[in-house]
């Protein structure tokens, strides 16, 4: 004959962190502000040379289009040249959509694809989903 079963009374789940909600800086990580404050810094730094070297040069092709764009990839290899991220490209665009979430960034997409270098495209794109991706830091 077996013993009779003990009840056993559930135990209450963890709390649940949250989700982050748009705007809400208090949920937003330390580490995730910093990363995105070099972000930043790191756009305008580019910018700022470009501007300085003549936007037109050749030498700037793929790294900055227009007066406020700067490819997501040339944003990885300046920081990766300057020691302030050892994350791989794909890490680092991770990164990047979460600080763009927390509307830490700003975030743009290529639409004159014809009119840019098809290996910064290529490199730079952040896919979202099926129908959206990114290219661009965005520095206004």
């Amino acid at each position: 004959m077996k013993p009779p079963a003990r009840s056993v009374a559930p135990q209450p789940l963890p709390p649940r962190k949250p989700a982050v909600v748009e705007g809400d800086m208090e949920e937003v990580g330390e580490d995730l502000k910093e990363f995105a404050q070099l972000v930043n810094a790191s756009a305008k730094s580019l910018l700022r040379q470009a501007r300085r070297g003549g936007q037109h040069q050749r030498k700037w092709e793929g790294v900055v289009f227009g007066r406020a764009k700067v490819f997501i990839c040339a944003v990885h290899e300046e920081m990766t040249r300057r020691v302030e991220t050892r994350a791989k490209l794909p890490r680092f665009k991770q990164q990047l959509l979460r600080a763009q979430r927390a509307e830490l960034v700003s975030l743009s997409r290529a639409d004159l694809v014809e009119a840019m270098p098809p290996r910064a495209v290529r490199e730079s794109e952040l896919t979202v989903s099926d129908t959206w991706s990114f290219h661009f830091v965005r520095i206004d």
